[in-house]
């Protein structure tokens, strides 16, 4: 595989990674005192491709702690449901972007090499 596709992997792969955090962020909206959690895609991406993909590198990108002040509730939850479905939506559509590129670089890949 070249370079952009090892990126193009890379990228499904860390937003895969984020879309598991933003799910248990939503699983555990109702739990007081949970902290939501969030990748930062750049950083993550940079690791990934700086690093050749390890088991201990997830640990690395697993997500850092994140609340917004204005979204702490009563019961010291910092899930805002409204605010992680959002942010759901728009790692989805980035992935599915991703995938789109990545799929369309491996038919020219195949119409290349046939």
């Amino acid at each position: 595989m070249n370079t952009a596709g090892f990126i193009m992997a890379s990228a499904l792969r860390v937003r895969s990674l984020r879309e598991s955090a933003l799910a248990e962020n939503l699983a555990n909206s109702d739990v007081p005192g949970y902290l939501p959690r969030d990748i930062d895609f750049r950083r993550a991406l940079d690791l990934t491709i700086r690093d050749l993909p390890d088991a201990s590198q997830e640990n690395q990108i697993a997500g850092q702690g994140r609340v917004v002040l204005e979204n702490l509730r009563a019961d010291s939850s910092g899930v805002d449901v409204s605010s992680e479905l959002g942010e759901v939506f728009q790692n989805s559509l980035a992935y599915v972007a991703t995938m789109k590129l990545f799929g369309d670089m491996m038919t020219r890949l195949k119409t290349a090499f046939s």
